[in-house]
C-alpha cells in the first residue's frame, strides 16, 4: 500500500498499481488520495493518463464509491480533476501552436484559454490556431 504522496511521486506507476489492487480496503481513499496528489505535479498528460488507467481499471460502482469518500467542500470529483488536466495540456498546446506560428497571445485571451475547461471548445481552438491571423480571432471559433 502507497500511502504517501512522497513514496507516489517517487514510482507513480507503482502508486497506480497499488490503487487498483488494494481498492476495496478501508485504505483505497488515502492511497488514491496520495496517487492523486503526486500525479498532480506530473505533466498534466502523464497524470490524466495514470487517473484514466485507474479509472479503466476499477469497476464503476468502487470508482463511485470512492469519488464519494474523496469529495469534500473543497475537492471536486476525480474525473473534473482529470478534465482539468487534460484541458490544462490542451491549453499549452494552443499557446505551442500560436508561439510556433509567430503570433503573440494578449493576456486576456491567455487567460481565457486558460481558464475554459470544455474539452470540445479546447480541441477546436487547438485546430483553428494551425490558420487564425491572430490569436484573438482564435476567440470567435
Amino acid at each position: 500500500m502507497i500511502l504517501s504522496p512522497l513514496e507516489a511521486a517517487e514510482d507513480p506507476e507503482l502508486a497506480v498499481l497499488s490503487v487498483i489492487t488494494h481498492a476495496y480496503t478501508p485504505e483505497a481513499p488515502d492511497i488514491l488520495n496520495a496517487l492523486l496528489t503526486a500525479v498532480h505535479k506530473l505533466d498534466p498528460q502523464r497524470g490524466a493518463l495514470y487517473a484514466d488507467m485507474v479509472r479503466a481499471a476499477l469497476p464503476l460502482k468502487i470508482w463511485e464509491h470512492l469519488e464519494n469518500l474523496m469529495q469534500t467542500e473543497t475537492r471536486k470529483y476525480l474525473s473534473e480533476w482529470a478534465r482539468n488536466n487534460v484541458a490544462e495540456g490542451m491549453a499549452e498546446s494552443i499557446f505551442a501552436v500560436l508561439s510556433a506560428r509567430g503570433l503573440d497571445v494578449p493576456e486576456d485571451v491567455r487567460a481565457e484559454i486558460n481558464a475554459c475547461t470544455d474539452l470540445a471548445q479546447l480541441d477546436a481552438w487547438i485546430r483553428a490556431a494551425v490558420t487564425v491571423e491572430s490569436a484573438r480571432d482564435l476567440l470567435d471559433t
